[in-house]
């Protein structure tokens, strides 16, 4: 996909900001917001906010509308309906995850992580970005997210500490200690266990 194409589904099918598009893209913030204007974003996006907008409603009527129906008749058919809209509703849901996830996560240009404050930086940077999809979403918000947020704000926490009486050798060093390394291997396993 072109790279005016990619930059123009983030910022008018994702909703990410001239900011992250250029992060995810490589892009500089100015040329992004010439080729919005040039290419009408905002009233694409704007359409696009409508239409779903307009999809959400027409979901949760046919939603109720269905489950009306089956009440008042109790037939295993409306029963179908209605289970078969909140199947919908529940995939569109995940899928609209996906997207935000797979948004993130493609990013032509991968940071470069050259001592430990670019870590903790570059990691502060995921969790904003986590952080965001789920106030955009509060539907995926559960005990094990803010469980994990919690965590990995600690290790943020860790890191920044550890890493700020080194600021001065970390100009002359570069990378990841291997302290550090080991320190995040271990609070990711915690994580995943």
């Amino acid at each position: 996909m072109e790279v005016v194409e990619r930059a123009e589904d983030l910022y008018c099918l994702d909703g990410c900001t001239f900011d992250q598009v250029g992060t995810l893209t490589g892009v500089s913030v100015p040329t992004l917001k010439r080729w919005s204007e040039k290419y009408a974003w905002q009233k694409k996006r704007e359409e696009v906010r409508q239409a779903r907008s307009a999809i959400r409603i027409n979901r949760v009527l046919a939603h109720e509308k269905s489950l009306s129906t089956y009440l008042k008749s109790g037939q295993a058919q409306d029963a179908y309906a209605v289970a078969a809209i909140e199947s919908a509703v529940q995939k569109a849901a995940e899928a609209a995850l996906k997207r935000q996830a797979e948004g993130a996560s493609e990013t032509g240009n991968l940071r470069e992580i050259r001592s430990e404050l670019d870590a903790v930086a570059a990691l502060e940077e995921a969790v904003q970005i986590k952080l965001n999809s789920l106030l955009a979403n509060p539907g995926g918000i559960s005990f094990a997210v803010v469980k994990d947020v919690k965590q990995a704000l600690a290790l943020i926490g860790e890191m920044k500490a550890k890493a700020a009486p080194d600021q001065e050798e970390s100009k002359r060093k570069k990378g990841l200690t291997p302290e550090t390394a080991e320190m995040m291997r271990k609070k990711l396993l915690e994580g995943c266990a």
